[in-house]
């Protein structure tokens, strides 16, 4: 998770000069600045909270349909026929 921040945040911080860039000629600058400002937030969002939301509720799915199975080295440890 530290990793993932980190990045975002380093990125985010060198947008935010391009975002407020407030002189002549630098309109499609501050476009592409808070466009990628806005995509970093929404890809950190999707990548810390509804990714592993969503992946908890497919394990619950799945462990409420059937019981979990062994590894199959258990069943080869412990049936070994010796």
């Amino acid at each position: 998770m530290r990793p993932v921040l980190l990045a975002t945040v380093a990125a985010i911080l060198v947008l935010i000069p391009m975002s407020l860039a407030m002189e002549k000629g630098s309109e499609a600058n501050t476009l592409v600045g808070r466009a990628g400002i806005g995509g970093l937030l929404s890809s950190l969002f999707s990548s810390l909270i509804v990714t592993p939301a969503l992946y908890s509720l497919a394990i619950r799915e799945k462990s409420r349909d059937e019981p979990p199975a062994e590894p199959a080295w258990v069943e080869g440890v412990f049936n070994a026929s010796s």
